[in-house]
């Protein structure tokens, strides 16, 4: 069995004066997420996975409250998964299931990519999106990116020479 060793600690955790000291007085609880980010960076959302589901799906709900969820790209998914149900673990359950089944084959189109990636969104959302906006507790904001310069195109030569 192959295994993943680390230099301890696995896991470090950076704050400031005060919050370090509040963390000491008090342990992080839901009720003190109000802001939760989620990145690009599409196997990044396998990995995260089992925790979003243990977040989202146990932790957050034991204090109902707003919370803003601020993606791109696969985080952005991620978060409408969440914000699309009243079961966020199954939704997130079935978000790792399309992405693990999409195949590309070589060399396809941006526009072949865009059209799954569609078809992809439909299929995980089935026709909630009035859910997500009106979600009692969270507030999904999505972040994109206009690109200039040399990356305004999509064409494979130009954004080939950055």
């Amino acid at each position: 069995m192959t295994a993943i060793h680390t230099r301890p600690p696995a896991l470090t955790i950076r704050a400031g004066r005060r919050a370090l000291q509040r963390l000491k007085d008090k342990p992080l609880g839901p009720e003190d997420v109000h802001v939760v980010p989620g990145a690009a960076g599409g196997p990044k959302a396998l990995g995260l996975s089992g925790l979003d589901k243990a977040i989202f799906g146990d932790w957050l709900p034991r204090a109902p409250q707003e919370r803003s969820l601020i993606g791109s790209s696969i985080g952005s998914w991620r978060f409408a998964a969440v914000a699309s149900s009243d079961d966020p673990k199954s939704q997130l359950a079935k978000l790792a299931e399309l992405y693990t089944s999409q195949r590309f084959a070589k060399g396809v189109s941006a526009a072949e990519v865009s059209r799954k990636s569609v078809l992809f969104l439909e299929t995980l959302l089935a026709g909630c999106e009035d859910y997500i906006l009106n979600h009692p507790w969270y507030r999904l904001n999505v972040v994109v990116v206009r690109s200039l310069g040399m990356l305004e195109h999509d064409t494979r030569g130009r954004l080939s020479w950055v």
